[in-house]
């Protein structure tokens, strides 16, 4: 299926929606799919997962997933197991095929790591082969474009005050870390994750 380049936002993040099947890339909905994808998960089980995993930074409200978890299962991307305090969600066969391309579709837009960048980081265990590897190479290169950013920031920065220079020193080793990390990511087969 086509991706579609627009979104609607809705509150703290943006919401899925499907139009002459058009999906758009979403964090909300992207991430949804994702915390279910293994493992059903009642809506609060949802909701607590969410902020768990987009904290401090990211935490969409309830009313915001609970929106996204209905249009989810209204257009058949998220199914219900099970009946009141025991129904699970997740996602539908569609909606996992349609899984590596919303992750490769969601832009990473921030100078640091953003929702978008940890919810490409959450969906590799979902990708296999190829779809994993240039996952990885996207993450990679993300943070090298970073890193050269912020050492021409940190050559070109005419303040002197060391609490400024540590903080930009910081920043390259934060990402020369995150480069290093993904690398050693990338050259271990899938299934050695799941050890660590």
């Amino acid at each position: 299926m086509p991706i579609a380049a627009s979104a609607s936002c809705i509150s703290m993040g943006r919401v899925m929606r499907i139009e002459r099947g058009f999906l758009e890339p979403d964090p909300v909905g992207l991430g949804v799919l994702l915390v279910t994808a293994e493992t059903p998960l009642s809506l609060e089980g949802v909701v607590k997962a969410l902020g768990h995993l987009g904290a401090p930074s990211w935490q969409p409200v309830g009313e915001v997933v609970v929106g996204t978890v209905e249009r989810l299962l209204e257009r058949r991307l998220m199914t219900a197991l099970g009946r009141g305090d025991a129904e699970r969600l997740g996602p539908t066969t569609a909606a996992r095929l349609r899984l590596p391309g919303m992750l490769r579709a969601l832009p990473m837009s921030s100078p640091s790591p953003d929702m978008a960048y940890k919810l490409k980081l959450l969906g590799l265990d979902l990708l296999e082969g190829e779809m994993r590897r240039a996952q990885l190479r996207e993450l990679i290169g993300h943070w090298r474009g970073m890193l050269s950013l912020w050492q021409v920031a940190e050559r070109r920065c005419p303040c002197t005050r060391p609490s400024v220079r540590r903080w930009m020193r910081h920043n390259v080793t934060l990402a020369r870390m995150e480069i290093d990390w993904l690398a050693a990511i990338a050259s271990q087969a899938p299934g050695e994750l799941a050890a660590e």
